[in-house]
């Protein structure tokens, strides 16, 4: 899955530091990676070698529990992970423009150790707890923050398929590993559910109609896994509804 890395420097160097960013990223950076479901990584040019982003670039984590991204003003912004029980691996990516505050709780209420860049946090953690970890990102500008994981629920590439053009999509979908009960959404790029999709279930496949709505979605899932905890699994590339 692509990274993108733009480089950005800031007047405040510490990640929750006001800052005036020198640069901002590209519109056109920005609409590529999120259409492919890459990121772009908003990095000082001394960071660019950091351990941690070299990791996260090749880290198995390929399942993705959340995704957000918009713009920040004033006060926070939070967001949930629920992890299931069979995530062995997880990180999180956040950036923005201009960071004033970073924060990544377990559920438990733990703050595990981060790598602060100039505009943003890593997080890498293996055998996280499961529950719902909490993101809360403060600042001000173009933001996104990720959370990956590996292992647990299994969300393959899905299929969207035109049946009236312009009023409505078909969604062709498949899980994998130990889920007990599936409810598939259209969320924004903020994470808000938009609609709920009816789907009919047959084993592992999933199928439903849909009206798309007018501004770029992602195709999410939701449920209990066989321990009955909840999991989140969002298909990354940001879907453009076309006329």
């Amino acid at each position: 899955m692509p990274l993108l890395i733009y480089a950005v420097q800031c007047a405040g160097q510490v990640v929750d530091s006001a800052c005036i960013p020198r640069f901002h990223p590209d519109p056109t950076y920005i609409a590529n990676a999120e259409a492919t479901g890459g990121q772009i990584m908003l990095l000082d040019r001394s960071e660019i070698a950091s351990p941690a982003v070299t990791r996260v670039y090749s880290a198995p984590n390929h399942e993705t529990i959340l995704r957000v991204s918009g713009t920040l003003g004033a006060g926070f912004k939070e967001f949930t992970a629920p992890v299931d029980s069979g995530v062995r691996s997880l990180q999180f990516t956040i950036f923005a423009e201009c960071v004033k505050a970073i924060t990544v709780t377990s559920p438990s209420g733990g703050v595990p150790g981060a790598t602060k860049l100039s505009s943003g946090s890593i997080v890498i953690l293996d055998a996280p707890e499961p529950g719902p970890w909490r993101v809360k990102i403060a600042g001000t500008g173009y933001f996104i923050a990720i959370a990956k994981g590996n292992g647990g629920v299994i969300f393959p590439p899905l299929r969207l398929e035109r049946t009236r053009p312009g009023v409505e999509q078909s969604l062709v979908a498949y899980l994998g590993g130990p889920f007990d009960s599936a409810e598939f959404q259209v969320i924004s790029r903020n994470g808000a559910t938009l609609q709920v999709i009816p789907m009919a279930q047959m084993e592992t496949e999933f199928r439903g109609v849909f009206t798309p709505p007018a501004e770029p979605f992602h195709i999410a899932v939701e449920g209990k896994d066989k321990q009955g905890l909840p999991f989140r699994r969002l298909h990354a590339p940001l879907i453009e509804a076309k006329p």
